[in-house]
């Protein structure tokens, strides 16, 4: 059980990392990418993106947990066990 939730939060853990690391490579490659461009151009391109991304996020649609336990999970673990209790 443990497992499970725990593979569960590695892999959320790992898409935001992946998300992050996107966003970092991004805002590295912005000035070479639109270097050729006026400068006035340049500036309205940065404020836009600035606003994108340090605008304040809307998490009403997140729930409190993205991953809930399995109703499913929990009781095969629970027959798992009791099964294995009483072979002893």
């Amino acid at each position: 059980m443990p497992a499970a939730y725990l593979a569960r939060e590695s892999t959320k853990h790992r898409q935001q990392q992946y998300t992050h690391l996107q966003t970092s490579l991004d805002l590295k490659a912005i000035n070479p990418y639109i270097a050729s461009l006026p400068e006035e151009e340049q500036h309205k391109i940065k404020s836009e993106i600035a606003q994108r991304i340090f605008a304040p996020k809307d998490f009403q649609s997140i729930s409190n947990e993205s991953y809930p336990i399995n109703s499913q999970e929990v009781i095969m673990a629970l027959i798992s066990k009791f099964g294995n209790d009483k072979d002893k």
